[in-house]
């Protein structure tokens, strides 16, 4: 299975798409971000569908969970993990570390 091809491949689940409406001006944005903040509430350390300037996007954008990444990522790195703690707590033999898994023994 490839994951994913490109210049930074990693584990996130998200994709970043751009804040609709724009560009903006700076004076638009630091407005968003205030009103942001003035009305975080207890998800206020979610980033889903908040205004965001980090560095993963040129622009002001927003993070939104990406479907595609969570079937694939998801089930691969889960039947990774539950591989390696069989293997290191030595639960049963070889053949079966992969039970359970989407992972299959060659």
């Amino acid at each position: 299975w490839l994951l994913e091809s490109n210049h930074r491949p990693s584990f996130l689940i998200d994709e970043v798409h751009p804040l609709p409406g724009g560009p903006h001006t700076r004076a638009e944005i630091n407005k968003l971000f205030a009103e942001e903040k003035r009305g975080a509430s207890a998800n206020a350390n979610s980033k889903w569908g908040r205004p965001c300037r980090c560095s993963l996007h040129p622009s002001v954008h927003e993070h939104q969970l990406c479907a595609a990444d969570v079937a694939c990522k998801l089930p691969a790195v889960q039947g990774a993990l539950q591989i390696v703690s069989k293997a290191r707590s030595g639960d049963g033999n070889v053949e079966e570390w992969a039970d359970g898994t989407l992972y299959q023994l060659f």
